[in-house]
């Protein structure tokens, strides 16, 4: 079964692939393992996969200043892997950071984070 790749994707490292199609920006790296059994599927936009074995599409949101992926026991945001519970101490503390300094921390509004965490939280259950 063949895989389509499509527009500017990257496939690398000991990444496996198997009847998917692959477009716009995707990432594919580390040891990642992406299978359309029986049906092929689709993964697009700026979607980043480096762990696991995946036989439906991670899912993955354009927060505006970065694009966030589900992955193994946590979530990549942009190329930065943490699990759930990580990701969350860090939106608090930044949610503190942002309410006492500044209204965006690295570019990111109080909004985008926010977005995320409910996010986190819905991919965590």
């Amino acid at each position: 079964m063949l895989c389509d790749l499509r527009d500017d994707v990257e496939v690398s490292d000991r990444a496996a692939l198997k009847n998917v199609v692959l477009a716009n920006e995707v990432r594919i790296y580390g040891t990642a393992t992406l299978i359309g059994e029986g049906e092929r599927w689709t993964l697009a936009g700026g979607a980043r996969v480096e762990r696991g074995v995946w036989t439906r599409p991670p899912r993955c949101v354009d927060l505006g200043v970065e694009w966030m992926t589900e992955s193994r026991c946590g979530a990549l945001i942009g190329c930065q892997f943490r699990t759930y519970t990580e990701w969350l101490k860090r939106a608090a503390r930044i949610k503190k950071s942002i309410a006492k300094r500044a209204r965006t921390f690295d570019g990111w509004t109080l909004g985008q984070i926010e977005e995320a965490v409910r996010i986190l939280k819905e991919w965590a259950e």
